[in-house]
């Protein structure tokens, strides 16, 4: 619970709901989506403030997990929420078989060893060697655009419409938020 109280911008599961309205996708599935969503974004940080990645103290004002308990527990509570997002989807009765196969793919993909957890090694290999501007680029989609991009095309995947125009824009506004964020 501490880590996902502490608030933030909400920016991914804000986005899915939005798009579930744009889409007419019923709002019980859009908001269990977004939640499994939200807990996927918890679980990144809470093993991205770890000392052994970023060691950060703070996340919004308040002391990082690892600081109010231990690495140890934060290690395993990044691994809960981590499946809780799945569990989430497949426990849904509102969701078809089919629905939750093709949507727990979407955040396997997003987060697994071509997605976000590659774009963190990115990141913590480029501590101590150069990377290029293609390969910032690449680090930055892998770690952040990603997820932001799942939490647009849900909507269309539970909709059974999957706008193949979409992902451009999709690429567009991931890259566009961690540019910002890091400015």
């Amino acid at each position: 619970k501490y880590s996902i109280k502490v608030g933030g911008k909400r920016l991914r599961p804000l986005f899915l709901i939005e798009i579930s309205k744009i889409f007419k996708v019923k709002k019980i599935m859009a908001f269990r989506a977004a939640a499994a969503i939200e807990l996927i974004h918890c679980y990144s940080l809470v093993h991205d403030d770890l000392p052994c990645m970023d060691d950060d103290d703070l996340r919004r004002g308040l002391p990082t997990l690892h600081k109010k308990y231990n690495d140890s527990t934060a290690v395993l509570i990044g691994d809960a929420l981590q499946t809780l997002s799945f569990q989430l989807i497949t426990e849904d009765k509102n969701f078809s078989d089919e629905i939750k196969i093709l949507v727990i793919s979407k955040l396997a993909k997003t987060t697994g060893q071509n997605g976000m957890i590659h774009g963190q090694f990115m990141d913590l290999y480029f501590e101590s060697n150069f990377a290029t501007q293609d390969e910032i680029i690449e680090m930055n989609i892998l770690k952040t655009s990603l997820l932001i991009e799942a939490a647009m095309d849900i909507p269309l995947i539970i909709k059974g419409d999957k706008n193949q125009n979409w992902a451009d824009l999709q690429r567009i506004v991931g890259l566009s938020f961690q540019i910002i964020d890091d400015i």
